[in-house]
């Protein structure tokens, strides 16, 4: 099986796994506040990840980690906004809606590309970015349920994960250490979060088996393998292809939010899922069919430094 074909499958899986947990996140953080269930979500991620952690600094020795850890623990504190954010919105915000607004920095990374050096966006991400942007204002239905804050906050995460996509272009090359990228990157958001809640002085309160089960399907499935999966295989994707089944996590955050939570869309609110759904598809195909045919002018374009294939 080729590398590309490898990197398709992870991918889908990555999709799966965030897919789900936005109803997982919904049933949790009516217990504990956001940067608790971060903190213990990415406490027991290092956990899982140590013994291998381990492993690979006894064949690679601690000069490795000192390499790749500045920057991989920098992706961690962007990260980190991502994810507290979105935990925040899901306090008040159903986990459909939430996904498709999170979906909106598909349409954000090629916007926010001369800010990185990548040029600058053409048509179809103007394009793109109208479409989406009228579909976010029927999905927040403003007749219906209106703007809520929860809204807000995950309009910030999805912000700040196309700023972690466009650094994690840049910084993290095909022949980084995945396991030692991954764990920086996990002690970066855990770092974060511990230091959010011991400043709210607040006690962990006794957990349901509900939450302990949410709380370790978000840790080993969306987050050790996820993030492994996700440094393993994203230098084998152009951002274009990447773009596209990551576009799936909205669907699959629905399809969860309605058999675990019974959650439902009124009609404007589906008519905007699928004009976001629909700029995010319709972009990444435009870009996908432009894209260099050359192999090695794509790997060039896509290599770290360079620019990838958003403009």
């Amino acid at each position: 099986m080729s590398e590309q074909l490898q990197a398709y499958l992870a991918f889908s899986l990555i999709t799966l796994f965030w897919g789900i947990t936005f109803p997982l996140i919904r049933i949790s953080v009516q217990v504990l506040n956001p940067a608790q269930f971060v903190m213990l979500r990415f406490g027991c991620a290092l956990l899982l990840l140590a013994p291998l952690v381990l492993n690979r600094l006894r064949k690679t020795g601690g000069s490795v980690l000192r390499e790749v850890f500045p920057k991989s623990f920098l992706l961690g504190v962007v990260s980190w906004v991502s994810y507290q954010t979105q935990t925040i919105g899901l306090q008040t915000v159903e986990a459909g809606r939430a996904a498709f607004i999170t979906g909106t920095s598909v349409v954000m990374i090629p916007l926010m590309s001369p800010l990185f050096g990548h040029g600058k966006p053409d048509k179809i991400d103007l394009i793109a970015a109208t479409v989406a942007l009228f579909g976010l204002y029927l999905l927040t239905d403003p007749s219906g349920q209106g703007f809520v804050v929860g809204d807000l906050w995950i309009i910030v995460c999805a912000i700040f994960y196309a700023v972690f996509v466009h650094l994690f272009q840049i910084w993290i090359t095909k022949n980084s250490e995945a396991i030692l990228v991954t764990f920086s990157q996990l002690l970066g958001v855990f770092s974060c979060a511990s230091l959010i809640h011991v400043a709210n002085h607040q006690t962990i309160p006794g957990l349901s088996t509900q939450v302990i089960l949410s709380l370790a399907i978000c840790a080993l499935f969306a987050t050790v393998l996820a993030t492994l999966l996700q440094t393993r295989y994203q230098p084998f994707l152009t951002p274009e292809k990447a773009a596209l089944i990551f576009s799936l996590e909205s669907v699959f955050a629905s399809v969860f939010g309605y058999l675990i939570l019974g959650e439902t869309l009124n009609t404007k609110g589906i008519w905007g899922c699928l004009l976001i759904f629909g700029s995010i598809i319709g972009s990444e195909l435009y870009r996908w069919k432009t894209a260099p045919t050359d192999p090695k002018s794509a790997d060039e374009a896509f290599s770290p430094g360079k620019t990838p294939h958003f403009e």
